[in-house]
């Protein structure tokens, strides 16, 4: 779930960056979210940071893609033996140490 709502957020930013907020919505008083009001949709800032930025971008950045399949529970992505190297009841960020 964790790793949904990263990929979330980064695709939701990714939008933002290129919307154009209307007129209509800056006459009213609102503003564009900011990148930790977007954050908060999702998460805690403290959160995101010490644990979804800090594990995640280094998984997607060091382009492992076989465990990007398991965090996003595709149909065809490799077993928990196969990916962890162990089995475990549930998987935390303390696993994604390297």
């Amino acid at each position: 779930m964790a790793f949904h709502k990263y990929q979330a957020y980064i695709s939701l930013c990714a939008k933002f960056s290129t919307f154009i907020w209307p007129d209509e919505f800056k006459s009213c008083g609102l503003k564009k979210p900011s990148p930790t009001e977007l954050i908060n949709i999702f998460t805690s800032t403290t959160n995101y940071h010490e644990y979804y930025k800090k594990k995640f971008s280094k998984v997607v950045d060091g382009q492992y893609l076989d465990m990007i399949d398991w965090l996003s529970d595709k149909d065809d992505a490799l077993s928990d033996q196969e990916v962890w190297s162990f089995s475990a009841a549930s998987y935390s960020f303390k696993y994604l140490r390297k």
